[in-house]
């Protein structure tokens, strides 16, 4: 048998249409009933949401995530970033950033030794499917081979960006870093 035949459908209905019903609820414009078969909203919903059960804002059905998703976005970028430079995170190294940023913001979750577990990471996956594995590529003979002039335009480079972010840094940078190499 399929499982298909006992899912439920959620959320056939925008946040917008749910705050108008809500609206109309409590200006007393219509009642629960009307307002619920009008804007194709559940009635339970609509009285949860006036009781003051479930917030008014928040749609997502579930328990609230580990990190805010203001923070979630932030590891997606990093993850992208590491990523882009040669160096994907792996699944132990991503779960230790989620760990240090519980650690850092003081959240109390009961996660087995204090650390997210590999469920954390599948659904943070399905969240965020712009996320994907991959491994680091080795890198081959010749790409292995640093000379002068690779590490001359690594820090030409540097210097620009630099010179673009902050047109005094250029000087500065530039004495300091040859008095270094």
């Amino acid at each position: 048998m399929s499982g298909q035949l006992f899912t439920k459908k959620r959320h056939q209905y925008s946040p917008t249409k749910l705050a108008t019903a809500l609206a109309m609820v409590k200006t007393g414009a219509m009642s629960k009933n009307k307002a619920s078969k009008m804007y194709s909203i559940p009635r339970t919903t609509l009285t949860d949401k006036l009781s003051g059960r479930t917030a008014e804002g928040v749609v997502r059905p579930g328990p609230s995530t580990v990190i805010t998703s203001a923070e979630e976005d932030v590891l997606v970028l990093y993850s992208i970033l590491m990523a882009s430079i040669g160096y994907p995170l792996t699944r132990n190294e991503l779960l230790n950033e989620v760990n240090v940023i519980m650690i850092l913001t003081a959240v109390r979750i009961s996660f087995k030794n204090n650390e997210p577990v590999k469920d954390w990471l599948y659904v943070f996956k399905r969240r965020h499917p712009e996320l994907r594995e991959c491994q680091a590529m080795a890198l081959g003979h010749q790409r292995a081979i640093v000379n002068k002039a690779m590490i001359d335009g690594l820090f030409a480079g540097l210097f620009d960006y630099l010179a673009k972010r902050n047109t005094r840094s250029r000087g500065s940078c530039r004495k300091w870093c040859s008095s270094r190499i």
